[in-house]
């Protein structure tokens, strides 16, 4: 499949370069999210969050640490969610320029004349 021939016309050239280009885009980010999801950065211990993040502030309770410890617990846990839901719209978006890519520049059968 040459996706930039000379007997193709100008049109055709750019959208095979258009769509090459969001390809090799949608890979990027399936990858880079994949990695991501694979091996998760390490969630800190609450004492660990503790010693970072409330040893300077001053609370009027203990709880209210506790709570933004919490915080942290949960907003971990969505951005594994968004990842994954951007692992999957990368992969289809990879299937469909794949194919598209695919069925724009194969090959015409020529028939027997």
């Amino acid at each position: 499949m040459n996706l930039f021939n000379k007997e193709k016309d100008l049109i055709l050239k750019v959208t095979n370069l258009v769509l090459l280009l969001w390809l090799i885009g949608s890979i990027t980010i399936f990858y880079i999210n994949l990695v991501d999801v694979i091996m998760p950065k390490p969630l800190m211990t609450y004492d660990e969050y503790r010693s970072i993040h409330c040893e300077y502030k001053t609370f009027e309770n203990k709880e209210e640490c506790q709570t933004f410890y919490n915080s942290y617990k949960k907003a971990n846990e969505n951005s594994v969610y968004r990842k994954q839901k951007i692992i999957l719209t990368s992969l289809g978006s990879v299937i469909i320029v794949s194919a598209t890519l695919y069925l724009l520049n194969k090959k015409k059968k020529r028939g027997i004349n």
